[in-house]
């Protein structure tokens, strides 16, 4: 997500653009909405069992439950993620992918509940961090979502998510300076990242240094 929608905005946007740093295409989410959507970053968890034909029973519903979640059918795939768990609790992407629809109705602490069920199964599994370091965003606990952000990049350093997610919740509290540092490194990976090319732009216009802002 921006910070929030500045007027000076389109310029900066234009400017980005001529330069190849970021994609044409990602201006109309700005200009339609103003912001970016914040579901479009949380990550649908798949596994290795999405690379081949289901075979076993639970394969089956995990397929289906994914089809119907990707379809914006989140009644019937909580359903059948309920059922997954029923038969075995210890897949941590059934409980990663709940906590998401959970989420996206806007039910905080059941979301939370799953994602953390995610990260206790597997230590290592980073998209559990990550969405838990979105949630906290989400209702303004920018501390907890710094230590979740930092949690995923311990395990990856290269995860653009959480380097995002970490400059946004630095600029939320005020640490520009930080918030500078991993926007900058955002881009290292992935210099399309729009929301990073325009939150860093903002960021150096606040701190009076109106030519990086430009550049």
């Amino acid at each position: 997500i921006l910070n929030y929608f500045h007027p000076y905005a389109f310029y900066w946007i234009i400017n980005y653009i001529s330069k190849g740093k970021c994609k044409q295409k990602d201006i109309f989410s700005i200009n339609k909405h103003h912001k970016i959507d914040y579901f479009r970053e949380i990550y649908i968890a798949q596994t290795d069992i999405m690379k081949q034909k289901p075979k076993s029973k639970l394969e089956k519903l995990f397929f289906k439950a994914l089809d119907n979640h990707q379809n914006g059918n989140l009644k019937e795939a909580e359903k059948i993620y309920l059922k997954i768990i029923k038969i075995n609790s210890n897949i941590e992407v059934v409980q990663n992918n709940l906590g998401i629809i959970y989420l996206k109705l806007n039910r905080i602490k059941l979301a939370q509940s799953y994602f953390l069920k995610a990260i206790k199964i597997n230590a290592d599994f980073v998209e559990g961090y990550n969405n838990l370091a979105l949630l906290k965003n989400q209702i303004g606990e920018y501390n907890e979502s710094i230590t979740y952000s930092k949690q995923v990049l311990e395990i990856n350093p290269k995860f653009v998510n959480a380097l995002y997610n970490l400059a946004y919740s630095y600029g939320k509290i005020d640490n520009k300076t930080n918030a500078i540092e991993y926007y900058l490194k955002t881009l290292a990976y992935d210099p399309n990242h729009f929301s990073a090319c325009y939150n860093l732009a903002l960021t150096y216009f606040e701190l009076g240094e109106t030519k990086k802002s430009i550049d």
